[in-house]
């Protein structure tokens, strides 16, 4: 058998067998290598492309976003405007309690602060549960009748009946109601044109009137 040796391969008897050798090998994994960092580099590619292509859209979206649309704009704008108004209005027409600045002791009253009215008005105070008062107008304190202190021909009346109230202030304790109608034979028979003065003082019906509170308002008659 003659052997010859190659940097490739060995031949016996004229048969050729194949045998890498280490530079072969070598430049086999290399190129394995080469391709596998490839495919590599291309996945990182593709992903960047993505990435970069979702970023644009992102950006556009935003842009859009940002452009601003004029006809919403200035409908906005005038919705705000009305509303600011109906505000305003809301608050110079407040009435009631807090524009009268009414103590927690009277619900309501007629008339009110700077109210105007006519010379036979009646003038009236509800108060809470439990409250009575008596009223001076124009530096008058009027006089006050109880409502279950009438009496009908010596005799208190029934319920439902008729009956004459004297030309005074009235107090219906079952109400809690204070009320004055200027009439003939009142301490006031009519309002005069101009400006009045009214002043109420009120105390809790189960205590004296040495413990009154008083609120003060003032009113006209044209």
């Amino acid at each position: 058998v003659e052997r010859i040796e190659h940097p490739t391969r060995v031949v016996v008897r004229g048969v050729a067998h194949s045998v890498p050798c280490r530079d072969s090998v070598a430049a086999g994994k290399n190129e394995a290598d080469q391709v596998s960092l490839g495919i590599h580099r291309g996945r990182k590619k593709l992903v960047a492309e993505r990435v970069f292509f979702v970023l644009i859209r992102q950006n556009m979206s935003v842009t859009k976003a940002k452009k601003l649309n004029k006809p919403a704009l200035l409908a906005s704008f005038g919705i705000a405007v009305g509303l600011v108004f109906v505000v305003l209005g809301l608050r110079a027409a407040t009435t009631g309690r807090d524009a009268l600045n009414l103590p927690d002791e009277i619900e309501t009253m007629s008339p009110a602060n700077n109210e105007k009215v006519l010379r036979q008005s009646e003038i009236r105070i509800d108060f809470i549960d439990g409250y009575e008062g008596v009223l001076v107008v124009d530096g008058i304190e009027i006089p006050t009748t109880r409502l279950d202190e009438l009496q009908v021909n010596g005799r208190q009346p029934k319920p439902g009946e008729q009956i004459d109230l004297p030309p005074t202030a009235v107090y219906d304790p079952g109400n809690f109601t204070l009320s004055f109608l200027p009439q003939d034979g009142a301490p006031i028979e009519e309002l005069a044109q101009g400006d009045h003065r009214a002043r109420v003082f009120f105390w809790k019906n189960i205590e004296s009137r040495d413990k009154a509170k008083s609120y003060s308002w003032v009113f006209s008659v044209d």
